[in-house]
């Protein structure tokens, strides 16, 4: 009864002692665990000799002294289902309920290993206490040793002069060294005095004090520090701190400074709330999150003045058996029109003309015959350049989408309407549009084929205001009849199986002048397989008249793996009536429309070429394309290379890939270079060198700004210690 209580206590304290260890300590792959199965042999051998006791202990020998002391001596081992405690010498003082082991202490459990000199355990007041500890986290590389470790009844330590790493036995490439770490098991937290860094016998950072989670659960505290640097903004460096507001809701707060810029702190809240996934029966649920990131510069010295970002996005998820409700928010304001040009790090985020600030909410109900959906936009354009005018703005939009099926038969009927005010940037003037699109169709289908027709009629009304008086009234109405049927065609041989899927469409609009009707949304649109029985026209302020045919065909050969070796498609549309109704600057088809075109070929098992275009058959060239060839093996790693145009625009080339170029050494590459400028558009390089237990990445990004035509390069060192978080950025 005696030594059971004692095991029990030290089991618990023990097993405590080092809970996140395990958690913080994600070895790398090929990393040795530590082979600790002598002890586990240990284990089953006492376990099997227990005749159902909860405690065994053996011993060489047993002394029971005058004094009330029972000694025990010689291989001495304890076990229980939790651990074996292990010692050359242990005594146990029943008047004063301690226990003392001496001499190559070690115990074990099913999460560590620790080998100590001496270990107190006062079981009157619950604690513990082991000097000149070692102690190893079992199917980890996380090991360690401290002075001292004193555990509190409530399994707490307090560790003294302790050494940390993740790196095996004989391998110290980097150390974590703290004359104090204590871990709350309550709170989860962890607390350390006095924390050296050190790697390959260098110090690389130092902290007085610092504050982490040792647990899975996330807690506040200084996350690692970053930094880099970069043609732009000059060598950087930031400290960011976690906030841990509430389960469902956090915050990062990250203070930086740039040599050319000066300070700058950016932040971003979190927070999300919502029915539990395992609550989710039946079809009822909701869910709303949203993220806010504000980013500061007080005062940015190389354009004098103070400059700001705030980007929040916000969106509630609702559904109650059919029905669905949905509303997403978008809200973006800069202080200035060059800070996605300063700060942006892609060549999209450098190059966009505007940004937009958005709400939009819907409903909508999904039943076996019937489809229902409402739905309301409101969106602000706000330029981004002198040069981009004319931004119209959704202020709101309302539109409806119903479908209705007749019994069970192929036969349908629905209703398309839309309500919007639509406003110009920097005018005093507005547009409403009223849109009405009822509709009836046929639609059959069958496991080898099937056809679809459809009768639209649109009636659409436009009314134009500025400073409160009318000054444009507009109206549109038309007919729209479109058609569809397709086939799908397979056969299969003792070489594998190919399919063939030809489909042909039908469209017919009668000429209405529409030459003073306002371009709100609509804009021309490059001919695509989507839109290829449509009139390539977005919006609805343009509907395209003529009568024309659209086919395309499909072919596909599988192997009899399943695998699909090969697959060509090519499209085109043949005008019985040429259209009149275009855009500006648009150039109108006559007889018949570019031809589409897409090829992807497997060619034996690691290359594929990929190759798209729209070739014009009347003038022989090609309006665009694109080709890429990509090589993947998983030993040698990946690469592409490709090469698209658009004619009288770009000419543009692309590369990259990564490769395993040891068991130590990875490359990653990716290059964007301009053929007509012969200028490198964008390009990142990343080396890594990753050992057992650490690893580090040197890398460097270029992007074209847009304001000025000059590259802003970057480079950043970043190193990845197992078991920590990584110190620097790019």
């Amino acid at each position: 009864m005696l030594r059971t209580t004692q095991f029990r206590l030290t089991a618990s304290v023990i097993g405590l002692l080092l809970t996140g260890t395990a958690n913080i300590a994600a070895a790398a792959p090929f990393c040795p665990t530590p082979n600790l199965s002598q002890w586990d042999e240990l284990a089953a051998e006492l376990n099997s000799n227990s005749n159902g006791e909860d405690l065994t202990v053996v011993a060489d020998n047993a002394t029971l002294g005058n004094d009330g002391v029972t000694t025990l001596e010689g291989n001495v081992a304890m076990s229980r289902e939790e651990g074996i405690l292990r010692a050359d010498r242990l005594e146990y003082n029943e008047a004063k309920q301690s226990v003392k082991a001496q001499g190559n202490v070690r115990f074990a459990t099913a999460e560590l290993d620790v080998d100590s000199q001496a270990a107190q355990v006062d079981l009157a007041a619950n604690n513990a206490k082991f000097t000149d500890a070692k102690f190893q986290v079992r199917s980890e590389t996380a090991r360690g040793s401290a002075l001292q470790i004193e555990i509190a009844g409530d399994g707490s330590p307090d560790m003294q002069h302790v050494v940390y790493t993740t790196c095996p036995p004989g391998n110290e490439s980097w150390l974590l060294r703290a004359d104090r770490i204590r871990l709350d098991q309550a709170s989860g937290q962890g607390k350390a005095n006095q924390v050296r860094l050190i790697f390959k016998g260098v110090p690389i950072l130092y902290l007085p004090y610092m504050q982490f989670p040792f647990t899975d659960q996330r807690q506040s505290g200084l996350l690692a520090p970053t930094f880099g640097s970069s043609d732009n903004s000059g060598f950087g460096f930031g400290i960011p701190y976690y906030w841990n507001i509430a389960p469902n809701m956090d915050a990062t707060f990250t203070p930086s400074f740039t040599s050319k810029r000066g300070f700058r702190l950016d932040n971003e809240l979190r927070g999300i709330t919502g029915t539990p996934l395992s609550e989710r029966r039946d079809g009822n649920w909701w869910q709303a999150q949203a993220t806010a990131n504000i980013d500061w510069l007080p005062d940015d010295k190389v354009v004098n003045d103070s400059r700001r970002l705030v980007d929040v996005d916000a969106d509630y998820r609702h559904q109650k058996g059919d029905q669905y409700w949905r509303w997403d928010n978008q809200l973006v304001s800069v202080s200035d029109d060059n800070w996605f040009d300063d700060f942006g790090s892609s060549l999209a985020d450098v190059s966009q003309p505007f940004y937009v600030s958005r709400t939009t909410g819907s409903w909508q109900q999904i039943k076996t015959r019937r489809q229902l959906k409402l739905q309301l936009i409101a969106e602000d354009h706000e330029p981004l350049s002198t040069t981009t005018t004319n931004l119209i703005s959704r202020a709101p939009e309302l539109s409806f989408n119903g479908r209705q099926q007749i019994g069970q038969g192929p036969f349908y009927y629905g209703l398309e309407s839309q309500h919007g005010r639509y406003v110009t940037d920097n005018s005093n003037s507005h547009t409403s549009r009223e849109h009405y699109q009822p509709w009836v169709g046929v639609e059959y289908r069958q496991p080898a084929w099937w056809i679809s027709a459809r009768a639209d009629y649109l009636a659409t009304r436009w009314e134009t205001r500025q400073n409160g008086s009318v000054t444009n009234k507009e109206s549109r109405r038309l007919s729209l009849y479109t058609a569809q049927a397709g086939a799908h065609l397979e056969k299969t041989s003792h070489k594998g199986t190919h399919v063939i899927e030809p489909t042909i469409g039908f469209r017919a609009a009668p000429t209405r002048d529409q030459s003073n009707i306002p371009l709100l949304d609509t804009h021309a649109e490059t001919l695509y397989w989507h839109n290829l029985n449509g009139d390539q026209l977005s919006g609805l302020d343009r509907v395209r008249d003529g009568q024309q045919i659209s086919s395309i065909l499909s072919s596909e050969w599988y192997n009899l793996k399943g695998e699909r070796r090969l697959a060509l498609r090519v499209g085109q549309i043949w005008y019985l009536e040429n259209p009149t109704i275009s855009i500006a600057g648009e150039t109108l088809p006559r007889n018949y429309s570019t031809t589409l075109f897409e090829a992807n070929s497997l060619i034996g098992k690691r290359w594929s070429i990929t190759a798209t275009g729209e070739w014009d058959t009347q003038d022989s060239h090609l309006d665009h394309s694109q080709v890429r060839v990509d090589y993947k093996n998983a030993v040698a790693g990946d690469f592409y290379v490709g090469l698209r145009q658009r004619r009288n625009l770009f000419r543009q080339a692309s590369i990259g890939g990564q490769r395993q170029l040891s068991n130590n050494w990875h490359i990653s590459a990716d290059g964007l270079y301009s053929l007509d400028d012969k200028e490198l558009l964008g390009a990142d390089l990343k080396l890594r060198y990753q050992t057992c237990c650490w690893a580090v990445d040197f890398g460097g990004k270029r992007v074209l700004r847009d304001s000025s035509g000059e590259p802003d390069v970057g480079i950043f060192v970043q190193l990845e210690l197992t078991g920590l978080a990584q110190i620097g950025s790019q």
